[in-house]
C-alpha cells in the first residue's frame, strides 16, 4: 500500500514547532466531556489493557452500571444518534467517577490532552497563570455532597449514586491534571499567547460558574465550550504549518525574511478569521483541513530539500537531529529564522532542474494522495472527523453547536442558542476583568462580537455576519435592545451577574 504523504523530516517531528498531534473522530460534543473527565479522573481516556473501545451508548446497557448511575447519566443525556433504527443517545457524565465505565480503544488518539489540556491550559500553566485548584474543584463539584451531614445548599444531583460512583479524590484529579499540563504546546513556548490566555481565562470562569448553577446546566455549558474551544484551537494550531510553508517559499524566492517580532506577531494572530458565520452553505471549515494537509505535504518536501543541501545544520554536535523551534537556541534546536536563511541562500534552480520553486513544489506535491484528496485519507480524514463535534441539527437550536451539515460537502456556520448564551456570559466576565474598578456598563452586541472574533469566529467582516447574529439573538430572546442600535444593542446575560472573584 503506497504512502499517503512524504515522511516527516526529523526536525518536524514530535516536539518541533507546529507539530500537530494525531486526532480522530468525536462524533458528538458529549464525548469531549467524557474524555476530559476520564483524563483527569483516571489519567488516560483509553483503556490500555483492552484493545476495543466502550462508549456510553453501549455501557449504559451493561450490568456493571447500577440503576442510580444509569439515572444519573440520563439526566445529562445529549442528542439522539441519527441513522439508527434503535433509539440511542450520547451521554455526558456529570461526575468523573462515571467515566470509568467507558473508554477509548487502546491505540486511540488523546485529543483533549493534546489540544486542550496540553494546549491553551498548558501554555498558561507554564507561565504561572493557571489556577489549577479551580479546575479540580469544578470537576469534583464545589457543592457536591461528601457526607450525610452536608450543607442544605449542596448539589442535589450529587446525591444520586454517591456511593456507586466512587469518584476519584481531588488529589488524584490534581495529579492527573498536572501530568497532562506537562504535554505542552509546541507553538509559542514561553511567549505571550492571546488565544491561550483568553481560552484559559474563559475556562476558569466556567469552573467558577460550577458552584453557582445546577450541575446539570453546568455540564451543558461545559459541553458547548469544549467543542468550540478545542476545535478553534486545533484549527489555529494547524494554521501555523501554512505560515511556515509560506515563509519558506518566500525565502526560497530570495524575498526578505521577516523579523522574529513579525513572526511572533503573526503567530499570535493565527486565529483571526478562521470562520465567518453564514446562513448559506459554505466550504470554509473544510478548506482549513484541505489547506493544512496540502501545506503539510509541501512543507515536508521543502524541508527535505533544504536538509539534503545543508545536512550539518540539521544535526547537533553529538549526532542528534535538531528540532525546528520558534526561537529556542542550543544544540537541540533549529530556529525558524535559521532555516529561512538556509532556504534563501540555496541554489534552487539546481534543486528544481530549472522551473520556479512554486511550480516544482506543486508538481512534486501533487504526486501524493494527501495533497490531491486531503480530506479522504490519513490525518486529513481524522481532522475532518473530529470537527463533527461542531455539528448540530438545524431543527434544534438549543445546543452549543456551530455547524449545520448541508449537501455537497458544505455546512452553514450558525451558532446554537446555548453557544450564544455561553459567550454572552463569557463576554460579561471578560468585560468585568478588564474594567474591574470602572463602570462596566451593559453588555452590548459589540462586546459579544469581539469575544467571538478572538476565538476566530468573525461576525464583523461580512455584510451578513451581524444580521445573522442579531437574528439568532432575537430568536433566543437574548437581544433586549433595539436592533436599530447596531453594535450598541443591549444583549442579555441569562447566566447571571458577575460574582466577586475569590
Amino acid at each position: 500500500m503506497p504512502e499517503n504523504e512524504p515522511s516527516a523530516p526529523r526536525c518536524l517531528r514530535s516536539g518541533s514547532l507546529g507539530y500537530a498531534p494525531t486526532t480522530g473522530m468525536r462524533i458528538a460534543p458529549e464525548v469531549l466531556v467524557f474524555e476530559l473527565f476520564r483524563e483527569l479522573g483516571y489519567g488516560d481516556s483509553r483503556n490500555t489493557k483492552v484493545a476495543s473501545a466502550m462508549d456510553f451508548r453501549e455501557a449504559i446497557k451493561h450490568q456493571s452500571i447500577s440503576g442510580p448511575e444509569r439515572l444519573l447519566l440520563d439526566t445529562c443525556r445529549g442528542a439522539r444518534r441519527r441513522g439508527r433504527s434503535r433509539i440511542e443517545y450520547f451521554y455526558a457524565p456529570p461526575y468523573s467517577g462515571l467515566s470509568r465505565h467507558a473508554w477509548f480503544r487502546k491505540k486511540s488518539d488523546r485529543t483533549m490532552r493534546a489540544y486542550f489540556l496540553g494546549g491553551p491550559l498548558a501554555h498558561q500553566a507554564a507561565r504561572g497563570e493557571l489556577e489549577t485548584n479551580l479546575v479540580v474543584d469544578a470537576v469534583v463539584g464545589n457543592r457536591s455532597v461528601q457526607s450525610l451531614d452536608a450543607p442544605c445548599d449542596s448539589e442535589f444531583l450529587s446525591l444520586v449514586a454517591r456511593d456507586e460512583r466512587n469518584d476519584p479524590p481531588a488529589s488524584k484529579i490534581a495529579s492527573n491534571l498536572n501530568a497532562a499540563l506537562e504535554a505542552r504546546s509546541t507553538l509559542l513556548k514561553g511567549n505571550k499567547d492571546p488565544l491561550a490566555e483568553l481560552m484559559t481565562e474563559d475556562f476558569l470562569e466556567i469552573c467558577r460558574l460550577e458552584g453557582t448553577i445546577p450541575r446539570r446546566e453546568w455540564i451543558f455549558f461545559l459541553t458547548a465550550y469544549l467543542c468550540v474551544a478545542t476545535a478553534t484551537w486545533m484549527m489555529a494550531h494547524l494554521k501555523v504549518t501554512l505560515l511556515i510553508r509560506d515563509w519558506l517559499l518566500k525565502a526560497c524566492e530570495q524575498e526578505d525574511i521577516p523579523s522574529f517580532a513579525d513572526i511572533l506577531d503573526t503567530m499570535r494572530r493565527r486565529s483571526v478569521g478562521l470562520l465567518h458565520p453564514s446562513s448559506s452553505p459554505t466550504r470554509e471549515v473544510f478548506q482549513h483541513v484541505e489547506e493544512y494537509m496540502q501545506s503539510r505535504v509541501e512543507l515536508r518536501l521543502l524541508v527535505r530539500a533544504i536538509e539534503r543541501a545543508n545536512g550539518a545544520s540539521f544535526m547537533s554536535s553529538d549526532g542528534q537531529s535538531k528540532k525546528l523551534s520558534l526561537g529556542s537556541m542550543g544544540a537541540r534546536w533549529l530556529p525558524l529564522l535559521d532555516i529561512l536563511e538556509l532556504a534563501r541562500n540555496m541554489d534552487w534552480k539546481r534543486v528544481t532542474g530549472g522551473p520556479p520553486v512554486r511550480q516544482w513544489l506543486t508538481r512534486s506535491a501533487e504526486t501524493w494522495p494527501n495533497w490531491r484528496s486531503p480530506r479522504t485519507r490519513g490525518q486529513g480524514k481524522n481532522i475532518d472527523e473530529f470537527l463533527r463535534v461542531l455539528y448540530r441539527q438545524e431543527e434544534d437550536d438549543s445546543g452549543g453547536g456551530l455547524l449545520i451539515r448541508c449537501r455537497g460537502g458544505t455546512a452553514k456556520i450558525v451558532p446554537g442558542h446555548r453557544l450564544l448564551q455561553l459567550f454572552a456570559f463569557l463576554a460579561v466576565q471578560r468585560k468585568a476583568r478588564l474594567l474591574a474598578n470602572r463602570d462596566r456598563g451593559k453588555l452590548v452586541l459589540r462586546d459579544l462580537e469581539s469575544h467571538f472574533f478572538d476565538y476566530g469566529i468573525d461576525f464583523r467582516s461580512s455584510s451578513y455576519g451581524r444580521p445573522l447574529l442579531m437574528d439568532k439573538l432575537v430568536e433566543g430572546g437574548f437581544l433586549t435592545g433595539s436592533p436599530d442600535a447596531g453594535e450598541s444593542a443591549e444583549v442579555l446575560n441569562t447566566v447571571g451577574k458577575r460574582r466577586n472573584a475569590p
